[in-house]
């Protein structure tokens, strides 16, 4: 039996190769970008509050931690709960990456087990490359753990500068993302407790404590954002969007998956490695 590749394995607060997952000095608030060490594409200015592309013209390189765990937001006077961080376009470059030719080189973001310093965290090209990482974005797609899938809610190609965006970790598990305030996209991932596929489930004041770190990646035509700190919209939760897993992974190889050489690969190039649960067609998650 082949052993799953490293970005598909989740560490769930184990140790981790011989290593602590999450050491002490890591699990402090949330306050600014992670600096000390960052991909060789980016550049942290204005107090730890705004990051940009060094090259806008490349996209590789862009990977942006936070220096904190998420906030937790809870209590009866909010309509959502859990965890939550945003953040404001600023630029976006429409030159190299017209919309035109765009394809999927516009924005991901998500959430990592891992800090900014892990070992394993450090010379990535792009941010699905972390282990264990949870994104949304390189098109209408989610990258859980390794795994792809595709949806048809909504693309982040549409952006524009003074957009805000924001990300709610929810008490089920669910990733949500809101644009200027308005849900736009929830979906179910491996963080999500109960019934995957109920599209409106009961609402959950708590969930279980997470250390979950924000994760970004200016790989395309989004090249600057800068981070914004305060609550999601207290709105209520829509309904999931529906989201299956891609058996045409972005190799173009069918009934495997692709997975990426840190340092070497590009979006949807990488190391092809037998799929263990390949299934025929798509399956809903």
């Amino acid at each position: 039996q082949l052993a799953l590749p490293l970005c598909k394995q989740k560490p769930m607060y184990k140790t981790w190769q011989g290593e602590l997952v999450v050491d002490e000095a890591s699990l402090v608030p949330l306050s600014g970008w992670y600096w000390k060490t960052r991909s060789w594409n980016m550049h942290i200015f204005r107090k730890d509050q705004g990051a940009a592309r060094r090259m806008p013209e490349m996209a590789a390189g862009g990977v942006l931690f936070g220096n904190g765990t998420l906030p937790l937001f809870s209590g009866a006077h909010l309509m959502s709960t859990g965890y939550f961080y945003s953040f404001k376009v600023d630029a976006v470059d429409d030159q190299h990456f017209p919309l035109d030719d765009l394809r999927d080189l516009s924005l991901a973001f998500g959430v990592s087990f891992l800090p900014g310093g892990h070992r394993l965290c450090k010379n990535t090209m792009y941010a699905y490359e972390i282990p264990g990482s949870i994104l949304i974005g390189y098109g209408k797609h989610v990258v859980d753990s390794g795994e792809w899938f595709t949806h048809k809610a909504w693309d982040p190609k549409s952006l524009e500068p003074g957009d805000v965006v924001g990300l709610l970790v929810s008490p089920h598990g669910d990733l949500v993302v809101y644009v200027n305030g308005a849900q736009v996209l929830r979906v179910a991932t491996s963080l999500t407790e109960g019934n995957r596929q109920e599209p409106h489930p009961r609402r959950k004041a708590l969930g279980p404590r997470r250390s979950l770190f924000p994760l970004i990646d200016l790989h395309g035509r989004v090249t600057a954002i800068t981070m914004l700190h305060g609550s999601a919209p207290n709105v209520s939760l829509l309904a999931r969007n529906r989201c299956c897993e891609k058996n045409l992974n972005p190799l173009g190889f069918q009934g495997k998956k692709a997975f990426p050489i840190p340092g070497r690969s590009l979006p949807g190039l990488g190391k092809v490695v037998p799929d263990i649960d390949a299934l025929p067609g798509y399956r809903e998650i």
